[in-house]
């Protein structure tokens, strides 16, 4: 898969291998539950514990990349006040994100693939790239979000020593 995060930097597979990665699906011209979502996964990272958010990769995917351009998920970011160190926000060209999408059924079911019927799912997988959990993101409380990554990284952390 080929994703481009806000600096225009291609994000490498092989890289998000190496931790646990907490995903969501937004897009920057949303007026209210791609910024809702983005804040309860801002105050959740705030949450972890330092040595956690080492170990985690939080990547919020574009589901409007006609739009979504770099530049505009950077102001997006920087907007919602995202720790760009530890997340990255990327986009992917239609074809890939129409096979992503089906895989992990971004959008809702019956609807076309219009940004603004996508779910608000938050998914959870560990460093080998495996789903883990899968989250309604309206209503899991950041508290217990926190708890659930930092649980993962640890025993990740624990299981490659």
């Amino acid at each position: 898969m080929h994703l481009v995060d806000q600096d225009g930097e291609r994000i490498d597979e092989h890289d998000l291998s190496k931790r646990t990665v907490v995903l969501n699906f937004m897009f920057t011209r949303c007026p209210s539950a791609c910024p809702r979502l983005t804040q309860l996964l801002r105050e959740t990272f705030d949450l972890l514990p330092n040595e956690t958010r080492r170990d985690v990769q939080f990547l919020s995917i574009s589901v409007d990349p006609d739009h979504d351009r770099p530049a505009t998920l950077k102001d997006f970011a920087r907007k919602h006040r995202a720790d760009l160190a530890t997340w990255r926000f990327a986009r992917v060209d239609e074809r890939e994100l129409s096979a992503l999408s089906e895989r992990l059924a971004v959008f809702e079911p019956g609807s076309r693939a219009d940004p603004s019927a996508h779910s608000m799912a938050i998914y959870l997988f560990d460093r080998k790239g495996r789903p883990r959990q899968r989250y309604s993101g309206t209503t899991i409380e950041p508290k217990h979000l926190a708890r659930e990554i930092t649980a993962l990284a640890a025993f990740e952390h624990s299981s490659k020593s």
